[in-house]
């Protein structure tokens, strides 16, 4: 009995005197390990996201992706593992830089004003040669016209006018020599105005004012030819130019990640970055066509060169 008491609780039950308990220690869980990742910022092309999240995958990486107002959260997120960051503009507030060497390795396209720096790289802008997008533009119209006149509606209200003008004389002499240029301000353009002087095929100048003024002579069967990707959809497109964006920030990445210093990777049809895209042979014949060709393989081997200011337009 005395041993059965030494070993009875000390508590009562019916005081409401909590016993006792002793709980065993925690074991601490594992810890997660982020999971190293690219980020995309304002990456609107799905080809151009497509392509960047294959590259990642290749390396073992995970994609994260933001709109400008989202970007700054995961930036400064310590249990993020950022290991290199593409961002369509600027959208740090000025920091680009800061941001490239305290959280990773950056890579801004379209981001005019930005210069490189060391673990920063720029694409498109700033240095692309928009005179060479114009000179494709003028091979394509003179190739594509039949009567011997050709369009190109201006004014559209874009800072690299006189460079698209420039670049694309250069190319309709080079496409068509003998062709007859009608120009038209893209508030007054019309298919009538076009039409009632022969011509068949147009270039719409790049800017603001561009998709409106292309719009209303497509819907009137004129044949358009185009920079960059169309606005809309439409079945005469004779052909466009387009800037290959996802060639150049790969090869950026690429760069960045070697340990290289950051550089400047501009449009152009030398290293890529400008590139003819579709072409319809309804308008500009597969005979035609391997002119065009010839004249894009003689710009990329440097064997032609434009004599145009790539920022001015001027003669140089």
């Amino acid at each position: 009995m005395a041993a059965l008491a030494a070993c009875a609780p000390t508590g009562n039950p019916g005081s409401g005197e909590s016993l006792p308990i002793e709980s065993p220690s925690p074991t601490p869980g594992p810890t997660a390990i982020p999971t190293p990742s690219l980020l995309l910022i304002a990456v609107e092309d799905r080809s151009v996201a497509t392509e960047l999240a294959a590259w990642a995958a290749d390396r073992g990486w995970g994609v994260l992706s933001a709109d400008p107002a989202g970007a700054g959260a995961i930036v400064s997120e310590p249990r993020v593992d950022l290991r290199a960051i593409v961002s369509f503009g600027e959208h740090f507030g000025g920091r680009a830089d800061q941001i490239a060497q305290e959280v990773a390795p950056l890579v801004l396209v379209d981001a005019a004003g930005i210069e490189p720096g060391p673990h920063l790289s720029t694409v498109g802008e700033p240095g692309a040669r928009h005179d060479q997008a114009g000179f494709l533009a003028g091979v394509m119209v003179g190739l594509a016209g039949q009567t011997g006149w050709v369009g190109l509606v201006e004014g559209t209200g874009g800072p690299l006018e006189p460079v698209y003008r420039a670049g694309f004389e250069a190319g309709l002499r080079y496409g068509c020599p003998k062709c007859r240029l009608v120009s038209s301000p893209a508030s007054e353009a019309t298919v009538d105005g076009f039409r009632g002087q022969g011509v068949e095929v147009v270039f719409v100048v790049p800017g603001p004012g561009a998709g409106e003024a292309a719009a209303r002579l497509v819907e009137g069967g004129l044949w358009l030819v185009w920079v960059g990707e169309l606005p809309f959809p439409g079945p005469k497109l004779a052909g466009n130019v387009v800037f290959a964006a996802e060639e150049l920030i790969l090869r950026a990445l690429e760069a960045l990640q070697a340990g290289e210093t950051g550089a400047a990777w501009p449009y152009s049809i030398e290293n890529g970055g400008i590139r003819i895209g579709v072409v319809d042979p309804q308008a500009i014949s597969p005979g035609r066509q391997r002119l065009l060709q010839e004249a894009f393989q003689a710009v990329a081997a440097g064997r032609l060169e434009l004599g145009i200011d790539p920022v001015t337009g001027e003669e140089e």
